[in-house]
Formats: C-alpha cells, structure tokens, sequence
C-alpha cells in the first residue's frame, strides 16, 4: 500500500522571538506531518504556541529552525514571491474574524478571492456558485453581508476560503466568535468538505470541537503532542 505524500511537513520546525527581555520559544521543535484528507485539529490554551505553529503553516512567518515542506517544496529555499504563490494558489485560511465586506453582497465577497488567484470570468462563476453550495449559502447569494449573522458570516468566509479550491484548508478560532448552534452550523460545513476530500488544519481552544478532527493534538508551552 502506498502512502499519500504528505500536504504538510514539519521537520524540528521552532519560532524564536527576540524581546528586550531576551529571546522567547513560542515553538519548540516539532514534527508533524499531515497528509492528503486529514482533518487535523490542535487544541490548547491562549498563548500555548498553536497560533504560532498555523501562521508558519500558512506561510506568513518563517521557523527559526527546523524545515517546513509543503507539497514537497521546502520552504525555507523560496523567495518571497514562491510563498506568495503557494499562499495563493494552495492555501485557504478561515479566521475569528470573518473580514467580510460589509456592503459587498455575499456573491462579491467570495468572487473577491479572484482577485488574487486569476481565473477566467465562467470560472469564477462555476467556483463562486459551487463554493456557496457546498456550505449551504446559494440563497444568500445577492444578500449583503452585514445583514448576516455571525454563523452566516462565517460560511462566506469558509465558501471563500474553497473557492480556490486549495490543498490545505487552516482555521484559526473558526468558532470563537460564535453561539451553539452557530458553532454546530460551521462545523457542519467543515465535515462535508472534509468527507468531500479536503485537507484540514484547525487551531482551537474549544475542546469540543476535537471530536470532528481524524486526528488531534493538545499544544502546551510550545510543545505539541498527539492526543489517541
């Protein structure tokens, strides 16, 4: 049986930050490595290193040590303009914060992500239509995003995040700003895309949600470790 090559790899990966105090480890030394299909999420208290740990997944930081591999690029011999194609091109990002465009309808606000990855009119179209669909939006289509609610809110900024179609899906505190049933809604969503084939990283402080992950790590002191 082969096995998949993995999405993401880290290879002894640490972040250092220099203060007036002296150097402080938000992240030690860690491997992990996650493959094609998994749902990996990452629990852990404010301030553990697991935010840390999905900004360099994202490519918005760089490790002081260690070797980040994503799709078999190694990271760490990219200029700044490979990060921002692998960003673009293969990477979709959920965040607390919805950042939406208020006055932008729910459509615009997804068919913004073309801005950066350039496709052609129909495409956009047929990723935009698709996008909403499999998070459960096609009806809020021409709404305006500021009269949304915060789950709504949410699966646009989901439906953007796919509508690239990307290798790797991260969610930093995806529900952190929202009540029960608004949570349920958005976890929802991420399990049908997940069972659709997405790759998954999520960061959380909500024990709860570990049970929709395939597999789960607790984040404490820099440290990560894998939870059975």
């Amino acid at each position: 049986m082969t096995t998949a090559p993995a999405t993401l790899e880290l290879h002894g990966v640490e972040r250092r930050f220099d203060t007036p105090s002296g150097p402080v480890t938000a992240l030690r030394p860690t491997d992990l490595a996650i493959r094609p299909g998994e749902f990996v999420a990452i629990s852990g208290p404010s301030g553990s290193g697991k935010t840390t740990l999905l900004h360099l997944a994202a490519l918005l930081d760089r490790p002081t040590g260690g070797r980040l591999v994503f799709a078999g690029a190694d990271t760490g011999t990219l200029d700044e303009a490979g990060l921002d194609a692998l960003r673009r091109d293969r990477i979709g990002m959920v965040f607390q914060a919805f950042h939406l465009l208020p006055r932008r309808s729910v459509r615009d606000n997804i068919r913004f992500r073309f801005r950066y990855q350039r496709v052609d009119a129909a495409t956009e179209t047929a990723r935009t239509d698709e996008a909403m669909a499999w998070v459960g939006i096609a009806h809020l289509a021409d709404r305006e995003a500021r009269v949304l609610s915060g789950g709504e809110m949410q699966r646009v900024a989901i439906a953007r995040a796919v509508a690239g179609r990307p290798d790797l899906l991260l969610a930093d505190e995806p529900t952190g700003n929202l009540d029960q049933a608004n949570t349920r809604a958005v976890m929802d969503c991420f399990t049908r895309l997940h069972a659709a084939g997405l790759t998954i990283l999520m960061v959380t402080h909500n024990e709860a949600l570990l049970g929709f992950a395939t597999r789960r790590f607790h984040c404490a002191d820099g440290t990560l470790e894998e939870r059975r």
